[in-house]
């Protein structure tokens, strides 16, 4: 992913942590700023409140904190990887019940 552009599946939501671009598509300008809220203007064009912000910003100059972004992924494969060692566990179990020659695809 490229850090200076908005991943366009995501969105900001209010307490996410995000990096703010004052030039949309550039560098970080800073990071770790905490969404407050997010609206639209009348022309329909979405914004966010962050902190350290005295207005509203366009949802485009936002990018999920990179530090923020590695925690959930963590947490994501930390889930995946329960979730498979329990199905091999179960897979062991019912193998160990069968016989040698059940085990044997003929």
């Amino acid at each position: 992913m490229n850090e200076n552009k908005r991943p366009s599946f995501w969105m900001p939501r209010a307490g996410d942590v995000v990096d703010y671009h004052s030039i949309i598509g550039g560098p970080i300008s800073s990071h770790g700023h905490t969404v407050t809220s997010v609206g639209e203007l009348p022309s329909g064009s979405a914004v966010a409140w962050i902190s350290g912000k005295a207005a509203c910003v366009s949802v485009d100059s936002l990018t999920p904190h990179v530090e923020a972004t590695r925690g959930e992924l963590l947490n994501e494969l930390d889930v995946a990887m329960t979730t498979l060692s329990s199905a091999v566990r179960r897979m062991q179990t019912k193998l160990a019940k069968r016989g040698p020659d059940e085990n044997v695809k003929k």
